[in-house]
């Protein structure tokens, strides 16, 4: 599966000349474009054969073939990605409303709307036809036989640096496709990272699985060996915290200060850098323990009104990053070549603190447990196809599991009648009941526990 990534990098010119130049050929590729994307809304199943004839009746047109089919796959996403159906306004609607009010002359709107140069990439050209890169502070752009410009690439990053360094090796193996764009400023450079991974893959155990519940103040997770309904061995299960980055904000804003302050924009950057850093401790650890899979809640939750205070609102709708740390962790599992289950959430919580109860853990691990043996029976039901499919993903009724389930509500003091057979029938009379069946997080129950003052997060582990 491809992991593309992109890097924007500011550049300079040695000469104005190499900028007028630069400039001639983005007009030139953007009149073929807009003409290309045109053609292509009047008729979306015209042939890339019939295209580039029209494009050939052009008058006026300098830019090779190589730059004619770039037009064509870069319209071809345009249309693709447009919301507006049948008409584009190139350049934006805001600039043309600035144009049409006289804010900006009609030389700078022909400018600003501008789309940046694109080369697509080719493996066995050396990556591209059009850009070379020398060094990791020059790339090469070569339109044509007879015009080379150098472009000097300005405040690199040092892992960037060393990134492009990668890209020069790789480049003159023949085994990346690189893809380009360059506009006045910046040049873009994508390409497919899994291509790019120098890391070494590591010998798996059979069945082992890192399984993650998460809510908006605690990741709870699981490595576990499975073979069945119930875990053979607990490696590892914690909880990591961001409870107290979350109080923090809320002190922050008792004391009127809003969103824009400085204060509470930093607590929402860390926030967000932090829900990185836990997306790469989870693939670490699920390298040095040596899982199969990380299976994790396919979780689909609408921002709206909960009824239950302005305060779980916000926690929930804003301050929740899960299709941030989703994100990341699906590109850091494909660049370890890790395999990722998404489960489905229903009765996850129920399951896993009714009838997982008598490990002791608290309600994320719990929960994670469940996650983790879903993941374990659709891997062997429908991936692998060694064991036969049961329909027993989302809820297990077998006479173990419903047993556990009646003995945790007997503990808690709820006692259901003999026609509660099944697991959906208890959970909803336990949801009926109103009864709290959640195992609160204990903090003397841990085996250890840390707080990180720098980063605002509180490990409990307990395995």
């Amino acid at each position: 599966m491809e992991n593309l990534i992109t890097l924007k990098i500011k550049y300079s010119l040695s000469s104005s000349i190499d900028r007028d130049t630069l400039l001639s050929f983005i007009k030139n590729y953007n009149n073929v474009y807009r003409f290309t994307a045109n053609r292509l809304l009047e008729n979306p199943k015209l042939g890339t054969k019939r295209i580039t004839e029209l494009q050939n009746n052009l008058n006026n047109i300098f830019i090779d073939s190589h730059l004619k089919n770039s037009c064509i796959f870069d319209a071809k996403t345009l249309i693709k990605q447009s919301e507006q159906g049948d008409k584009i306004i190139f350049g934006g609607k805001q600039l043309l409303n600035k144009r049409n009010k006289h804010q900006i002359s009609n030389e700078e709107w022909k400018l600003q709307r501008l789309v940046p140069l694109c080369s697509v990439g080719e493996a066995d050209k050396k990556a591209n036809r059009k850009f070379t890169i020398l060094s990791s502070s020059q790339i090469l752009f070569k339109p044509n036989k007879s015009t080379h410009i150098v472009l000097n690439l300005c405040s690199l990053r040092k892992n960037w640096k060393s990134q492009l360094e990668r890209l020069s090796l790789l480049q003159n193996q023949k085994v990346l496709p690189i893809t380009y764009r360059l506009d006045l400023d910046y040049i873009y450079i994508t390409y497919d990272c899994n291509l790019t991974s120098t890391s070494k893959s590591k010998s798996k155990t059979l069945d082992r699985i890192l399984s993650i519940d998460m809510n908006p103040n605690y990741l709870g997770y699981d490595i576990c060996d499975w073979s069945g309904e119930y875990p053979n061995r607990i490696v590892k299960s914690e909880v990591l915290s961001l409870k107290p980055l979350n109080d923090k904000d809320s002190s922050l804003k008792s004391k009127s200060l809003n969103s824009s302050s400085k204060e509470r924009a930093c607590i929402t950057d860390k926030r967000e850098y932090e829900v990185i850093q836990l997306a790469h401790q989870i693939v670490k650890q699920t390298i040095h323990y040596g899982c199969e899979l990380i299976a994790i809640e396919d979780l689909v939750i609408l921002p709206g009104n909960l009824n239950k205070g302005k305060k779980l609102n916000k926690l929930c709708n804003n301050q929740w990053c899960r299709d941030k740390f989703v994100r990341v962790l699906e590109k850091l599992c494909k660049l370890s070549n890790i395999k990722l289950l998404k489960m489905p959430a229903n009765y996850s919580s129920y399951t896993g603190n009714l009838c997982y109860r008598k490990y002791n853990l608290p309600d994320m691990c719990l929960s994670a447990l469940e996650i983790g043996r879903r993941g374990y029976e659709f891997n062997h039901q429908y991936l692998l196809k060694d064991k036969d499919i049961k329909k027993n993903i989302v809820l297990n009724n077998s006479q173990e599991f419903v047993s556990n389930a009646k003995q945790s509500l007997e503990e808690l003091g709820l006692h259901l009648g003999i026609d509660s057979v099944d697991l959906k029938q208890i959970f909803k009379e336990v949801k009926n009941s109103k009864l709290r069946y959640r195992v609160q997080l204990d903090e003397n129950q841990c085996c250890f526990r840390k707080f990180y003052k720098k980063k605002y997060i509180d490990l409990y582990r307990f395995v």
